[in-house]
């Protein structure tokens, strides 16, 4: 576990979680091609992607679904949208369902609790819908035992890698007059580690070496997929040549949400890591997080230490803008009556 952290050649991932993805994601590159892989749009979450704004409303995101849509390649026209509650005092709840089709429409409901983290919302929208390519499309059945993570697995050949990585494990904070609420939120079936070495392959099979968009990775994603970097190059062969069964377990230490079939709060639920104490994340991811933590605070206390004049410059620059422009316009003016005058 530590090398991925100490910057050695080790793999990021335990060797039969590293062969499961090395498989599934051969067999995605299969399925839907390399081409389409290598020529995806990797998708932050900025307003470039996703220019609607967004204010937590079933409206807004149903806007936001058809653009995930959009780019899982899924008309939109084949979906419908609805919305449900989860029953109050779940331990885990579902933040989204995959219906089986009904007259050739897919059915998407989305938890709406979920709503209020727009990251956490369109890695289960993407989801959702990569279940229509999977079991919608008769790729899988419900009998694939990895069809849930391999789901997961699937948003990084799209282009959702670094917005589903990031949404693993979600930390927010708000400040309200002397309150202090910090929350983290853990979603889907794959973990930091996992995502992070999925990443690698995904740019070393787009040929993309130090891809800028590794750059908008959190803090603990990137370090594995930096890691995974490093022992590809190493290695040498990104994947295996040769696709493996079609039925793939993925290995359980990995299955830690949803359905656990290990003790509750037993591993970690950001890498999977198996834990001695009844805790639900291990001193690294701690620390990790603890670190993600800070860098917020450090963000937002850096806002309120900008100098004032600093906070202003745009709007002092477009008032003298004004004022200069309203000279001009005024110089104009003064010597076009002056002329008139001067004539008479």
């Amino acid at each position: 576990m530590l090398g991925w952290l100490t910057g050695s050649s080790d793999c990021p991932v335990d060797e039969p979680t590293r062969t499961w993805i090395e498989t599934r994601f051969l067999w995605l590159v299969n399925e839907f091609g390399t081409d389409p892989i290598r020529n995806v749009p990797v998708l932050l979450p900025t307003p470039d992607f996703f220019p609607d704004p967004y204010d937590g409303s079933p409206d807004a995101a149903r806007l936001m679904f058809d653009r995930v849509a959009g780019y899982m390649r899924i008309d939109p026209n084949t979906l419908a949208l609805s919305f449900y509650e989860e029953r109050s005092g779940a331990e885990e709840r579902a933040l989204g369902l995959y219906l089986a089709d009904s007259e050739g429409c897919f059915q998407i409901a989305i938890e709406s609790g979920g709503l209020a983290e727009p990251l956490v919302l369109v890695k289960t929208m993407a989801h959702e819908l990569g279940h229509v390519h999977l079991l919608g499309h008769g790729r899988l059945t419900q009998d694939d035992t990895d069809h849930e993570p391999l789901t997961d697995l699937l948003l990084v050949a799209f282009g959702f890698g670094v917005i589903a990585g990031n949404a693993v494990v979600v930390e927010s904070h708000q400040q309200v007059l002397n309150t202090y609420a910090y929350q983290i939120q853990r979603s889907g079936y794959l973990t930091m580690p996992m995502f992070g070495y999925a990443l690698a392959l995904f740019a070393r099979i787009r040929k993309e070496p130090n891809p800028p968009w590794a750059r908008q990775l959190r803090p603990d994603v990137r370090q594995a997929f930096l890691a995974g970097e490093r022992y590809l190059d190493r290695r040498g062969d990104p994947v295996p040549r040769r696709v493996a069964a079609r039925r793939v377990e993925i290995p359980r230490p990995m299955e830690t949400v949803r359905n656990e079939v290990v003790p509750k709060r037993r591993r970690c639920l950001a890498c999977g890591t198996s834990l001695s104490d009844p805790v639900e994340y291990c001193s690294l991811c701690q620390e990790s997080i603890a670190h993600n933590e800070k860098a917020l605070l450090a963000d937002e206390q850096a806002a309120r230490d900008r100098p004032f004049w600093t906070k202003i410059g745009p709007f002092f620059l477009l008032a003298l803008l004004a004022v200069v422009l309203l000279g001009v316009l005024g110089a104009i003016a003064f010597n076009t009556v002056a002329m008139f005058f001067g004539r008479r």
